[in-house]
């Protein structure tokens, strides 16, 4: 059966409207916490239990834990991101999906690429990080076991209204990076934008921040492959 991703707007405002009812109609089913933050990790389940009336939440701190555990009937995993290497994650969420678990991936990447990659794994959800998760996670129990993939309202956006990095760059960003995928020295930017090269170095680290590469080399590419330029 094709998936099918959840409206956000409209399954917010009804979470918002009509939350305990909303709650009390969720399967009761056991939701399993891979998560290595454990102020995170000990207040999701908290509020998972007090406020989404969900008895069973077992929680681990590492994905090894999580399978020497063995668990068969998971209704939603939610695995953490830093819980595995960067180069690893897609791979992880294949295998996972592979048996059966339905994942929920808790990413502080926003990139429209990265999601769409995480969604063609087999996730069946994927939340930003800094979303507001006292929403955003009772909110993916609830969807995932309609059978639709979730995704957070920030990563929808990035998702449906274009970058979001971009948006969030300012325009003399936007022009360093235009320029830079041109060839330009950092020299030859700052004479052209009248500013000092100090200044272009600040603009440079803020685009890999953005872009979420390590090094200056890596900015133009990784652009070029979000649709950035």
């Amino acid at each position: 059966n094709t998936l099918r991703i959840a409206n956000v707007s409209s399954y917010r405002g009804a979470i918002l409207c009509q939350q305990q009812e909303a709650y009390f109609l969720m399967d009761q089913g056991v939701v399993v916490l891979v998560i290595t933050d454990g102020i995170l990790r000990n207040g999701m389940r908290s509020h998972i239990v007090q406020q989404a009336h969900e008895p069973d939440v077992e929680v681990f701190p590492t994905l090894k834990a999580f399978e020497r555990a063995d668990m068969c009937l998971v209704d939603v995993l939610f695995l953490d991101e830093r819980c595995v290497m960067s180069e690893q994650v897609i791979d992880i969420i294949q295998q996972l999906a592979e048996a059966g678990h339905p994942v929920v991936l808790l990413s502080r990447r926003l990139q429209a690429e990265y999601i769409r990659q995480v969604i063609q794994a087999g996730a069946r959800g994927c939340i930003y990080r800094d979303d507001q998760l006292e929403d955003s996670v009772p909110m993916a129990i609830r969807v995932v076991r309609r059978d639709v993939v979730y995704i957070s309202p920030k990563a929808t956006e990035v998702m449906t209204s274009g970058s979001l990095v971009w948006n969030n760059l300012s325009p003399r960003a936007r022009h360093v990076l235009k320029m830079m995928a041109q060839g330009m020295t950092v020299k030859e930017i700052a004479r052209d934008l009248k500013v000092t090269p100090k200044t272009i170095y600040r603009d440079r680290e803020r685009l890999r921040e953005a872009l979420n590469v390590g090094t200056n080399e890596q900015i133009v590419a990784e652009a070029l492959r979000q649709g950035l330029l």
